[in-house]
């Protein structure tokens, strides 16, 4: 997916949008074209921002939680000093004020609401635990309401440049892109949502990027075209992260304030190339591939406990390969092959120091697709549908555990791989035209998705190993689909438009961690030798029920009125989202056994807009 800002056009226009809704929504967005100077330099303003406040109830803070200030604004300049040559610059700022907040999930299993059984299983209450009030609530209504007794605070600021210069020398096209971006963040968060001191962080990172890309791109015959290139990035981030530990931390030997400090630094390089070969009146093949080369390197020094630096480096050629067959005009059948790479790296927040020096091993995919795209009845019937299958190797997860015991931090958050999994389904994708003012579309994805092999080291450390492979993947659900239509009503004073979509996203996990009493080993011999000589047995995980997502039921509404001008034209909305007001859970992230942690799904909210584009 690429997404790019729109050229400027040389031409006085521009459009403006402001809104409001409820929870407080405020938004307002701009652009605005300038005619060209000296028939060379046209220039783009733009500026959007969003402010909104949380629709959920902090009963510690007695506030509305969470909210957001999000201002971004900037220039674009494009230069076309001669036919065959221009380039376009991008400076823009973002600046972000924005608070957190999540709602507690924590029960009996955790240590902040119950001690283990080993230590008399009961709850001591605050301020050592949480109140019985904010342990073993539900994952849907008790979602809006939260306990944190600090508010978490999102503060970024973002400069970004970007340069693209083509060049057309006949035959071949040339262009580069050269990008830059730092930004600066402050980050506090709660983790613990209860309204007691138990585990809390204060993030401060420094991130600066610069990329290079230079790409070629012609035909070498009427029949054949290629893109060719090469691409060059380099990123650093220095993170100074202070973690605060509650009483009850405290009394088993961790400080009242934890420090880490990390710096780390990735470059990778890569050259590519795409050809598309029409090796028939019908038939058209494309191939291509790129090499990659990673090179990463961290120096993480956890005060007091440990210093230590690592680095390593991966490559990998991946492939493609498609075929595609226009049996008519309307009509295009295809098949696809493609090997995806992502990186290997290092664990930043690790807090031992086995998990801050060994990498994770890099991730890849080999992707097949067979699909159709068809049009039928004069375009006004659009049917598409593509069976795909996806084979991951290594899987990269990421996995919340606990740390050995003497550990400077109880629990890590750290990227675990996958030994295999595999997604496969099909999607269909329509859009009619039934009468001359009414549009209806609908789609339907079913998908079938499962870890084939995944294991761990096991909580114990004592080199047994866990098999996770029978958890669910996240955010993987069995179905999703929709439907929709768009109604127009011609006026002699403008259009109305009457818009509503329902969509439908079946229940799916948003947390890989195994439930409580799962994904462990008992008997004699577990913690001191590996299974193949312990009179031990594992039980098989089942993923933790409170990051179970049910099903979603979302009903959008709008109505709209566009009433052209001398000059432009003016549009206004009526909109309504989650009309029916279905509540549940967002995500869920239970915590080593530590406390657990979510956030809900917007509720019903609604808004007007009024825009003016000219």
């Amino acid at each position: 997916i690429a997404v790019q800002r729109t050229r400027p056009t040389g031409e006085l226009g521009g459009s403006f949008d402001i809104l409001a809704g409820d929870y407080g929504r405020q938004e307002g967005h701009a652009v605005l074209n300038l005619p060209k100077v000296g028939d060379q330099l046209s220039t783009k303003l733009f500026y959007s921002s969003r402010k909104s406040d949380g629709y959920e109830r902090n009963v510690t803070l007695k506030k509305d939680t969470p909210g957001n200030n999000i201002q971004r604004y900037g220039v674009s300049f494009l230069w076309t000093p001669t036919d065959n040559f221009d380039a376009d610059l991008t400076l823009e700022h973002g600046r972000e004020r924005s608070h957190t907040d999540q709602a507690p999930l924590s029960n009996k299993n955790d240590l902040i609401c119950n001690l283990p059984a080993a230590a008399g299983g009961i709850s001591l209450g605050p301020p050592l635990q949480s109140p019985a009030v904010e342990c073993g609530r539900n994952t849907d209504g008790d979602l809006y309401t939260t306990y944190a007794n600090k508010l978490g605070v999102a503060n970024n600021d973002e400069d970004d440049a970007t340069l693209q210069a083509n060049w057309s020398l006949g035959a071949v096209r040339l262009a580069s892109i050269t990008a830059y971006r730092k930004n600066k963040e402050h980050v506090t968060q709660d983790f613990d949502a209860s309204s007691i001191n138990f585990f809390d962080t204060v993030r401060d990172q420094d991130y600066h990027q610069f990329s290079q890309e230079l790409r070629a791109t012609g035909n070498v015959t009427a029949s054949l075209d290629y893109v060719a290139g090469l691409y060059y990035f380099d990123s650093k981030y220095s993170l100074a992260q202070a973690t605060n530990y509650g009483l009850l931390f405290q009394s088993v030997g961790l400080p009242a304030q934890g420090h880490q400090l990390v710096d780390h630094e990735s470059k990778s390089y890569a050259a590519f190339f795409d050809l598309n070969w029409r090796i028939a009146d019908k038939w058209r093949a494309t191939l291509g591939g790129r090499y990659t080369k990673d090179e990463k390197e961290i120096h993480n020094n956890f005060v007091g406990a440990f210093n230590v630096r690592a680095d390593k480096s991966w490559s990998e050629f991946t492939p493609k390969a498609s075929l595609d067959f226009q049996a008519t005009d309307k009509i295009l059948f295809y098949g696809s092959f493609s090997k995806g790479f992502r990186s290997g790296g290092f664990n930043g927040r690790g807090s031992t120091i086995y998990s801050s020096t060994t990498p994770y091993n890099p991730e890849t995919v080999d992707a097949f697709e067979l699909g159709a795209k068809t049009e039928w009845l004069d375009n006004r019937l659009i049917l598409n549908v593509a069976a795909f299958s996806t084979d991951y190797k290594n899987k990269q997860e990421e996995v919340v555990q606990k740390t050995p015991p003497g550990s400077p931090n109880p629990q890590e958050t750290i990227v675990a791989n996958a030994a295999t999994a595999k997604i496969q389904g099909v999607e269909f994708d329509l859009q009619a035209q039934p009468a001359r003012n009414l549009s209806v579309r609908a789609t339907l994805g079913l998908l079938d998705a499962k870890y084939d092999g995944f294991s761990q080291v096991d909580e114990t450390y004592a080199q047994l190993k866990d098999d996770l492979s029978n958890l669910k993947l996240r955010r993987a659900p069995k179905a999703t689909g929709g439907v929709g239509f768009d109604y127009k009503v011609p006026t002699a004073n403008g259009d109305w438009t009457f818009t509503a979509d329902y969509r439908y996203i079946a229940a799916h996990e948003t947390a890989i961690a195994p439930a409580f009493g799962t994904g462990m080993w008992t008997g004699t011999g577990c913690a001191t030798a590996t299974a193949a000589s312990a009179t031990c047995a594992y039980i098989k995980p089942v993923n933790d029920q409170r990051g179970h997502a049910q099903a979603s039921n979302t009903v959008d509404a709008s109505l709209s009125w566009d009433h052209p001008l001398p000059t432009g034209s003016l549009r206004l909305s009526v909109f309504g989202r989650n009309i029916t007001d279905d509540q549940g859970l967002s995500a869920a992230l239970p915590v080593a056994g530590l406390f657990t942690f979510g956030t809900p799904r917007a509720p019903r909210t609604w808004g007007v807009q009024l825009g003016y584009r000219f």
